[in-house]
């Protein structure tokens, strides 16, 4: 799928430059001059990656960088004039992926778009699994079991990726405990395998045969593929 790439910037010559640049590699390319048309853009566009200037006409890039990382996990690129440490830090403190002063090559842009996208896409390639029939999606903390999205109390999901996070390996009931319920959280160990006996429940087919959460008797329990 090729990739989408937004410009926002009030000079008319470096957005030329910019959009050919980037259409000659294959991108499709919107463009804006100020935040109120940015984020008008943005918002049906979702860019995979925002080129924005600081200084606009209406306001401050920084202030849009905040709203466009509130829909998309895409790549923010700050172009412009300020190069002081704050600004930078302020840039990236907004999740900026990378920043870059003016004047500027427009190869070195092109060249950073190209090294974003990759990066973003490494992200999304880890960001999932596939178990079987389960597909697990880490950073949104969810868990599907043929497409169908499992519901999860709390504790469950806390207990479940904890699981996943550490698959293949054995955890005690103790590291469990400490982990879910916390160090003081809970004396009694069973809570442990009545959570355990819900998710099987929930994510097995046959939840006496379990195919993905074991019991290692005596220790603890294991999540694994078998």
């Amino acid at each position: 799928m090729t990739a989408k790439i937004m410009i926002i910037e009030d000079d008319v010559d470096i957005i030329e430059v910019l959009q050919l640049y980037m259409e000659k590699e294959g991108y499709t390319v919107q463009v804006a001059s100020t935040i109120e048309e940015g984020w008008a853009k943005i918002s049906l566009f979702v860019p995979d990656v925002l080129l924005l200037d600081v200084n606009l006409p209406d306001g401050n890039g920084f202030e849009l960088a905040d709203r466009y990382r509130n829909i998309s996990n895409g790549s923010l690129i700050f172009i412009t004039g300020l190069n002081s440490e704050g600004h930078r830090l302020e840039g990236f403190d907004v999740g900026a992926g990378d920043y870059i002063t003016k004047p500027f090559i427009p190869r070195e842009v092109l060249a950073r778009v190209k090294v974003n996208l990759r990066r973003n896409a490494g992200i999304e390639q880890k960001n999932f699994e596939q178990f079987g029939d389960l597909t697990v999606y880490y950073e949104q903390k969810e868990i599907f079991k043929q497409g169908e999205l499992i519901p999860l109390f709390i504790k469950e999901k806390k207990l479940l990726f904890y699981l996943l996070e550490n698959k293949g390996q054995i955890l005690s009931l103790e590291q469990i405990i400490d982990h879910v319920w916390g160090v003081n959280g809970v004396e009694d160990t069973k809570i442990v395998s009545v959570n355990i006996s819900t998710l099987r429940r929930k994510l097995e087919n046959n939840p006496s045969k379990p195919q993905y959460i074991h019991t290692c008797r005596g220790y603890g329990y294991q999540f694994s593929c078998q």
